[in-house]
């Protein structure tokens, strides 16, 4: 494994929440860890749910943002023409559109829905009657679900957009199956 590789797979990224009671952990852009106190979970679930809906939001585009921000500290200049000349018009038709993907998701048990445009932009809905029969421990399980799932659904986007504009093919585990005969 190359260097970069190596620092690419142990990087890890921690931010918390604007009102500091929510942290998360971003180790690769499909482990991501969020942890909330008890006294702030039921806080938010008794009193405030608006606001934690917002806070999630807000920590969602801190997380993703700074490791982005990270793995493009680490990849430097091994890819100029996608992280140094962002003036090149295919470069930016595809930020463009990759800013523009949309997607969402909802835990199983329809506690939070999230929905994302460019991994920037957030939105947070929390159903204020479920949250008020679950424990942190299930809040965080339902968040972590849909939070699997919003990610998922984003970068088999982007992986496909970025094969439309730069020809780099779709990594081997979003390539269709095909039947063997």
């Amino acid at each position: 494994m190359g260097e970069i590789a190596e620092r690419l797979n142990a990087l890890t990224v921690t931010v918390q929440s604007p009102d500091g009671c929510i942290h998360a952990t971003v180790r690769g852009p499909r482990e991501v860890e969020v942890q909330v106190g008890q006294r702030a979970y039921l806080t938010y679930a008794r009193h405030s749910v608006g606001e934690f809906e917002h806070q999630l939001a807000a920590l969602a585009t801190l997380a993703w943002t700074k490791y982005q921000r990270a793995v493009r500290d680490i990849i430097g200049g091994t890819e100029p023409d996608l992280y140094h000349d962002p003036s090149g018009e295919e470069v930016v038709n595809y930020n463009t559109q990759l800013a523009q993907i949309e997607v969402e998701a909802t835990s199983d048990d329809e506690l939070v829905s999230l929905r994302t445009r460019g991994m920037v932009h957030w939105w947070v809905h929390i159903d204020p009657r479920l949250i008020r029969q679950v424990s942190s421990e299930q809040f965080l399980a339902s968040l972590s679900g849909a939070l699997n799932q919003t990610v998922s659904r984003f970068l088999v986007q982007s992986y496909a957009l970025r094969d439309k504009f730069f020809g780099d093919g779709l990594p081997d585990k979003f390539q269709p199956i095909r039947s063997i005969r």
